[in-house]
């Protein structure tokens, strides 16, 4: 399933760009002033057309080779309907709008997001040949002892792990997450939160020295 259409990639462009209105949520005439937010819902509407084309098109496609008890090669989007609307008597189901919300988060949050966390992964490495090197040992000697290469020998892997953990410390894929909004009034260190402040966690929050360097606080 090919999903790097125009639509997609500009709407990974507007949402990765800066906009002043993502500093200042709550003043809504800066939303209006950017036309942002309008070009955002444009194109999310075009997202949704394509991706609803894409699960037609596989029912049609299962139907078909349903009538011609042909076998074919199931991809994500054929498992994702088997649970449509209690699809083969399951416990759950997934609505239309549900397998589109998981096709999304895979192949926009899901893909781009760990190629940015390897370049970054290789390019601290090759900064630390120490770290490099300690981390290429355990990857042989896992997979020289088990004398192949498959998703199970990941477990074994704790320092690598650990090189991945301390990248996405470093170089979050997403620097500055979705705003929030407080749903009640609450208070935190004394400071009274209103309802409906709406927040915005930011990259600054990885590099607290009292945190992750105690000893340089």
């Amino acid at each position: 399933m090919e999903l790097q259409c125009p639509s997609f990639q500009e709407a990974s462009k507007a949402a990765a760009g800066f906009d002043l209105a993502d500093v200042f949520p709550s003043v809504k005439l800066l939303h209006m002033i950017s036309g942002i937010r309008h070009k955002l819902e444009r194109l999310q509407k075009q997202a949704d057309r394509i991706l609803e084309n894409i699960i037609k098109e596989h029912i049609q496609d299962t139907a078909t080779t349903e009538s011609d008890e042909a076998e074919v090669e199931e991809d994500l989007v054929d498992v994702l309907l088997k649970f449509h609307d209690h699809g083969g008597g399951l416990e759950f189901s997934l609505t239309t709008d549900n397998i589109k919300a998981v096709l999304l988060d895979i192949f926009s949050a899901g893909s781009e997001t760990s190629a940015t966390m390897v370049d970054w992964a290789m390019s601290e490495m090759i900064k630390h040949p120490r770290i490099m090197k300690r981390a290429q040992d355990e990857v042989r000697e896992v997979f020289n002892r088990r004398q192949q290469v498959n998703e199970t020998g990941l477990r074994e892997m704790e320092y690598l792990n650990l090189v991945i953990k301390e990248t996405l410390r470093l170089h979050p894929a997403v620097p500055l997450l979705l705003p929030r909004e407080c749903g009640e009034r609450c208070e935190i260190d004394g400071y009274e939160i209103p309802v409906k402040t709406k927040s915005a966690e930011k990259k600054d929050l990885h590099l607290i020295p009292i945190t992750y360097h105690p000893s340089s606080a």
